[in-house]
């Protein structure tokens, strides 16, 4: 199921919860000018981390469904992730400014203040359907 609207766009209209649907909500399988590279196809984000724990993070997507449930404005909680993808939460976001992971639990993060493109890097990272 692929979705055409953005999650914090849910998150104002009020929908509880979703699942990943596509990284970006739109798709753009030729790899136009412009592309950010988490949309150029073939791009693996998970590459660019310490491997091999990034390669571990990969596998351990394959088997479960991760979900983003919206918090409030800008803040979401992400349910089901790998142990392996939990070891590496604080590299998701790497900018200077981006918001650190909140642990909620095992298999459970927080980020608030976050913006849609932070959000979608966050989707295309953990989207076991992406090129990784």
């Amino acid at each position: 199921m692929k979705s055409s609207v953005s999650a914090l766009a849910l998150l104002f209209l009020g929908a509880p919860q979703f699942s990943l649907a596509h990284p970006t909500g739109t798709e753009n399988l030729n790899g136009t000018e412009g592309d950010s590279e988490l949309e150029k196809p073939g791009y693996d984000v998970l590459a660019s981390f310490p491997q091999p724990a990034g390669d571990l993070c990969d596998d351990q997507l394959k088997d479960v469904n991760v979900e983003f449930i919206p918090t409030g404005p800008g803040a979401f909680r992400i349910d089901n992730v790998p142990p392996a993808c939990m070891t590496l939460a604080t590299l998701f976001l790497d900018g200077p400014d981006s918001p650190d992971p909140i642990p909620l639990g095992s298999a459970s993060i927080g980020f608030s203040g976050i913006d849609d493109d932070e959000l979608q890097r966050l989707q295309a990272i953990l989207d076991a359907n992406t090129n990784h």
